[in-house]
């Protein structure tokens, strides 16, 4: 075995090494879900990948379809980070739509907080707007997400009566539709809403709003660093699931 392919697998498995842990701190700081486990298998890939990488390049084929698939999810998580930041709101909206996220009891998980935080921040530029909190109660959450989302928002700086509880989604398709249904009632003329999510998931979010007649901008939140690898790339198995007919 070369000098090359010894440095290649060391480096894999430092990489493997980091998503073990940060996948762990993410099933500390989130709720626990199936999804959370996501980047502790990822992990698991790249052990393999290290350990079979000397065999992978004696077999040129595989070799060649397993990097190219990392290509290419690389550049599918590049793409939805770049559009995730890219907020286009222009405070002026009628309505906040914020997805739900999942809680921790009943206190939002550090994706839902960071989600909230931005609505607060943008209510503050806009008071005159409505917000619509989503998300109905999981089978491990003792409240719904709406309302564990409506006190947060209270608490900090959002007027009760300013905030529309929809609690009925358990998708983000759900989310949105039900949403516009509430915001139809009160905007019988029309309305435009900034739909407020985690920046790995606007993407999907924007295109199942449009699906829904929606007319939108859209405001991505913090997921942190750790949470950052999970996320993407369960994200991208969503959109692809989106594009071949799956709404979710």
């Amino acid at each position: 075995m070369n000098t090359t392919t010894l440095t290649a697998i060391r480096i894999i498995l430092v990489i493997a090494g980091l998503l073990f842990i940060a996948g762990a701190i993410v099933v500390l700081i989130s709720f626990v879900a199936l999804w959370n486990f996501v980047q502790l298998s990822v992990g698991v890939f790249f052990v393999a990948l290290g350990v079979f990488l000397p065999w992978l390049i004696q077999k040129r084929f595989f070799f060649a379809a397993v990097f190219i698939v990392i290509a290419l999810v690389l550049v599918g998580c590049a793409f939805l980070a770049v559009y995730g930041n890219a907020d286009n709101a222009d405070y002026t909206e009628d309505a906040v739509i914020v997805l739900g996220a999942g809680l921790r009891g009943e206190a939002p998980s550090y994706p839902l907080q960071a989600r909230l935080e931005e609505t607060a921040e943008y209510y503050a530029k806009n008071p005159d707007c409505v917000v619509v909190v989503c998300g109905a109660q999981g089978a491990n959450e003792t409240i719904t997400e709406a309302e564990a989302m409506r006190r947060y928002l209270v608490l900090h700086g959002v007027p009760y009566e300013a905030v529309i509880i929809e609690n009925r989604s358990v998708t983000t398709n759900q989310n949105l539709t039900f949403a516009d249904e509430l915001l139809t009632e009160r905007f019988p003329k029309g309305y435009r809403a900034v739909v407020i999510t985690s920046a790995f998931h606007v993407f999907r979010a924007g295109c199942l709003a449009r699906g829904s007649g929606i007319n939108s901008a859209h405001i991505g939140a913090d997921i942190g660093f750790f949470g950052a690898p999970a996320n993407y790339i369960r994200e991208l198995v969503a959109v692809a699931a989106m594009i071949f007919g799956r709404k979710g």
